[in-house]
């Protein structure tokens, strides 16, 4: 490959990890990509790449920014993520150090042109280093492009947006300790809903309200500011939805009316903010990409934001036409008079 002017890399997790003893037998001129979305303390890529230079090759950090561990956005321990590799792989000028490569997966998880922020973070962590981005990177970055001054309402924007980011599955608890609900569309997953006690709260609200107060000063970019407040609204939806049922369980018991009454408003919203989803897509990604109207094998339903909400909003768009089915599966949770 080096007689074409090709460089061969290797992810790492195999040859510093699975199997370590594969590493001594690559050919040096193999670079290896240490990859890792979850850690936040450096001492595991110090030492990844201590290795990598002891067996005379060359190594590559690989954070990530969207990755299995997040939905439409990441959140501060990812930011952790970031640092760790540029302190490593960047700060330490270590000559087996090719630098690091910022990795982003799966685009329809989130919502196009709305994680801008993140790739700034990263991108002055990596240029200018860490603690110059978790002081002024966002700061920069919407004085730079949105054109809009920094003041504090922004500060708090951020410092939420990032914070209240909900976590898929059993990883690590994040500063709010969200974790990543699926738009429930199925009878079964009805149920789990509403036998779910945790009512986590719904942080969304505020931070749509902030960043609503700073919109009329941003001039620059503006499709890419709405992207970022339609992120914020999908998960405003998303965590109400699941609160909606929950709250009204656990504070006084549903009849058939106030029931059916429920679910209409659901079906409405669920309408309304799909319509959005959609349109958002079309403009800027194959109005008939598989990603967005069926199930992609090896994807999980948190995977395919738009698929998955399009599928919610069909099943409570039918239990809304059919509030008996809704009132059964609430007699079945026993959450009736």
């Amino acid at each position: 490959m080096q007689s074409l002017g090709k460089t061969f890399i290797v992810w790492g997790d195999v040859v510093l990890g699975k199997e370590s003893a594969v590493l001594a037998k690559l050919h040096k001129s193999i670079v290896i990509m240490d990859w890792n979305y979850w850690e936040s303390d450096p001492v595991p890529f110090r030492n990844s790449l201590a290795r990598v230079r002891g067996n005379g090759s060359r190594g590559l950090g690989a954070p990530g920014l969207i990755s299995y561990r997040w939905g439409p956005r990441p959140g501060t321990s990812q930011l952790g993520n970031i640092d760790a590799f540029a302190d490593v792989y960047l700060a330490s000028r270590d000559p087996a150090s090719l630098g690091v490569i910022l990795t982003n997966w799966v685009p329809s998880r989130y919502i196009q042109n709305s994680l801008w922020d993140g790739f700034a973070y990263a991108a002055i962590a990596f240029n200018s280093g860490t603690e110059g981005a978790r002081s002024w990177a966002f700061s920069r970055f919407v004085q730079r492009h949105w054109a809009a001054p920094w003041n504090d309402t922004w500060k708090q924007a951020f410092a939420l947006l990032y914070d209240a980011a909900p976590i898929y599955g059993n990883q690590k608890e994040t500063p709010l300790g969200l974790r990543l609900p699926v738009p429930f569309s199925t009878e079964a997953e009805l149920g789990a809903a509403l036998k779910d006690r945790s009512n986590p709260a719904n942080p969304f609200p505020r931070l749509r309200e902030l960043l609503v107060a700073v919109q009329p000063s941003v001039t620059k970019n503006v499709r890419d500011f709405e992207a970022l407040l339609l992120s914020v609204r999908y998960l405003e939806a998303l965590f109400w939805r699941q609160g909606a049922i929950q709250e009204r369980t656990a504070t006084k018991r549903l009849g058939r009316e106030s029931a059916g009454s429920l679910i209409q408003t659901i079906a409405v919203r669920d309408r309304s903010l799909l319509d959005e989803l959609s349109q958002d897509w079309d403009a800027g990604r194959p109005d008939d990409s598989p990603a967005k109207l069926m199930p992609l094998y090896g994807m999980n339903p948190k995977d395919q934001l738009v698929f998955q909400w399009s599928r919610a909003a069909a099943f409570s768009a039918d239990l809304s036409a059919h509030p008996d089915r809704f009132f059964a599966a609430l007699h079945s949770a026993d959450l009736l008079e």
